[in-house]
């Protein structure tokens, strides 16, 4: 009956989450592990009505730093910012930052350096629609005299305003919205963090006569460039149907390159939220704040092609996001998190949290997320234009304090799991744990031949931790039939391995060292290795480092696990059975399967969309053309009889 709404999401530094949300009279926080298990729930009691927390991040002692905004329509309306200590429970300082008081808009408070001063940045939602970036003492939340600075975008009619550090000597700020008579676009500036002097501002890629509708929503930094996102129509001003775009910006505010994609399943798409991950960007975003429909989710490489995208379908109940939060979607230890909240046909609002794989999917038992179809479109000469941007010096001395109120538990009995992965993790039948890692023999199997597969599973629970390698060891002398020197294995995850058969240090064995970024806290990688029959170990060293360069080793016995009569029963058997290559493959992909037999093919692109099909009859190898397909990353699905089997694929 209570509506309750999501609002951004925050690292908490240990691999668990920070969740913000809000209902009818105060604004929540949950603490959650990664799998969405609540670990505690706070209420906070700012003002006397909805209590949106708009931003909230970590500083380098853990404490949490929030801006909160209060409903502008109200009897109360109103900002504030925050300091809380989540170990002991306490409200440090509260204030209101005093310009335009009632109606500010405050976007959001971080640290500036590790151990220095804070930043807030407001904006007001009434003319003159000035922004505002204040620095504030780090131990009383009290502006420093002389370390603030006031924006006028000209004939800026939007206050939504954000920023970033480029260096330690400059940082980059973005509107929302720069209108030129009618017409509205999304602009960038590159600002002194030392003293806010401006050191240039752009505004899109059209011209000022052109007849557009385009609004930022988020930008990133990569390197020394500038992605940024945004969405509208660079075509003419119809609010009936919107595209999403990305833009790459250098440091000096020339832009690369600009991209424009219609997600073919939404009408009126807007993004929110970018983020970068080790192969490319990934795009969040939904409807348009004035419809209700589903959300997305976009990944496209680090020239802007698409490598796929997901749509969010919520059953029966539409789902629409905040536009106006930081912090609705990131990515941590691989995976993609996300806020939104959904509305029932009583007019009831409940909050959503998700987990995304790597992929975009939550698991196979989950329909919810599902491909959608993008068309991209280049855009061709952008237009390089720079407009002024005034500034001053900002002395604010009338900053007030908010009364602190103590926090109270927040029920949470109504929260549920609405769907989730139920492919449960296969029990391991010995299980060892060293620090942050489990160690697991999962199985071992007889083919055959005689040979003995064994298959073992290393679980990463070190917070901000990235696997470099596993090693596992070897009977002297030996040799690992499968997999060879030098190859590179695909996990079930998707994740590649370089493989040394045999590897001699730390100790004779054979090593899996990760050819990306590592798995991150809370993910887990099987691996599979062959023995011949000769070879028989009573017990196994496994190993796996960090990128750190910190070690974990233990040993894993194998009395304990019956072994197998055949292998092929299973399964991930029949998936480890099924090989193509190579990949990534360049003219022809080779389908090796582990018997003859007659099925079917599909080939499917990142998005979702076959673009190919056929048929192979009484072969156990077949060979399939892909000299026609552009570059980028596919699925094969495989059907015989009852099976079906999935590989991932790239072309290069």
């Amino acid at each position: 009956g209570i509506s309750e709404r999501a609002a951004t999401l925050c690292p908490t530094g240990d691999g668990n989450l920070y969740v913000t949300g809000s209902k009818p009279d105060s604004a929540i926080i949950l603490k959650i592990n990664p799998d969405g298990e609540i670990i505690w729930a706070r209420s906070f009691y700012f003002f006397p009505n909805h209590n949106d927390i708009t931003h909230l991040s970590l500083d380098s002692d853990g404490m949490l730093l929030g801006s909160v905004r209060s409903d502008p329509f109200n009897s109360y309306p109103g900002s504030c910012y925050f300091k809380y200590d989540p170990q002991e429970d306490k409200l440090i300082w509260v204030w209101r930052p005093g310009f335009y008081t009632a109606y500010s808009s405050l976007w959001s408070i971080s640290e500036k350096y590790p151990g220095g001063n804070y930043f807030i940045i407001f904006s007001s939602v009434l003319p003159p629609f000035e922004k505002v970036i204040m620095e504030i003492d780090r131990q009383t939340g009290k502006e420093m005299p002389g370390a603030s600075w006031r924006y006028d975008w000209p004939n800026s009619n939007s206050n939504r305003f954000y920023y970033r550090f480029l260096n330690d000597s400059l940082m980059i700020v973005s509107n929302d919205g720069v209108f030129t008579g009618s017409f509205v676009r999304p602009g960038l500036a590159c600002l002194s963090a030392s003293d806010g002097q401006v050191k240039w501002c752009k505004v899109s890629h059209l011209s000022p006569i052109d007849s557009t509708r385009l609004q930022m929503a988020d930008f990133i930094l990569d390197d020394t460039a500038i992605v940024s996102v945004f969405s509208g129509n660079d075509e003419d001003l119809e609010p009936a149907k919107g595209f999403v775009f990305l833009q790459k910006t250098t440091s000096n505010g020339d832009i690369l390159w600009v991209k424009k994609y219609d997600l073919l399943e939404f009408p009126g798409e807007k993004a929110t939220e970018i983020v970068r991950v080790s192969d490319g960007y990934v795009v969040f975003g939904g409807p348009e704040i004035t419809t209700f429909d589903n959300l997305f989710v976009l990944k496209t490489d680090f020239d802007g092609n698409v490598l796929w995208a997901r749509r969010f379908d919520y059953s029966t109940r539409d789902l629409i996001h905040f536009h106006e939060k930081q912090g609705e979607f990131l990515e941590m230890d691989g995976f993609f998190y996300l806020t939104a909240h959904s509305r029932d046909s009583s007019g009831v609002w409940d909050w959503v949290i998700a987990k995304l794989d790597s992929e975009g999917l939550v698991g196979d038992s989950c329909a919810y997320l599902t491909p959608t179809p993008v068309e991209t479109y280049p855009i061709l000469d952008p237009v390089q234009e720079q407009p002024p941007l005034s500034f001053r010096n900002l002395d604010i001395d009338f900053c007030s304090p908010v009364p602190i109120k103590p926090t109270a538990t927040a029920d949470v009995s109504g929260y549920r799991t609405i769907c989730e992965n139920i492919c449960k993790p296969e029990e391991g039948c010995d299980v060892k744990n060293n620090g942050c890692v489990r160690f697991e023999l999962l199985s071992i199997a007889l083919d055959a031949d005689g040979n003995r597969h064994y298959r073992v599973r290393f679980t990463n629970g070190c917070a901000g931790q990235k696997l470099n390698y596993v090693a596992i060891q070897l009977p002297d002398g030996t040799v690992a039939v499968e997999p060879n020197d030098g190859a590179v294995v695909s996990t079930e995850t998707g994740g590649d391995y370089l493989v040394r058969n045999p590897n001699y240090s730390p100790f004779y064995s054979v090593r899996f060292r990760s050819q990306g970024v590592g798995i991150g806290a809370g993910a887990s990688e099987v691996f599979e290795y062959v023995l011949p029959p000769q070879a028989q170990p009573a017990y196994i060293n496994v190993l796996a480092r960090f990128q750190s360069g910190q070690s974990y080793e233990a040993h894993l016995n194998v009395f304990n696990c019956p072994v197998q009569q055949a292998v092929g029963n299973r399964a991930d058997d029949v998936f480890a059975q099924v090989s193509i290559a190579p990949n990534p493959a360049t003219t022809s992909l080779t389908v090796t399967l582990p018997a003859a037999g007659e099925g079917r093919w599909r080939i499917f692109a990142a998005d979702g969309q076959e673009v190919r099909a056929g048929e192979w009859s009484k072969a156990a190898s077949f060979m399939i053309p892909v000299s026609d397909l552009s570059q980028g990353v596919y699925f094969i699905q495989l059907g015989w009889g009852d099976t079906v089997v999935s590989k991932r694929f790239a072309v290069i």
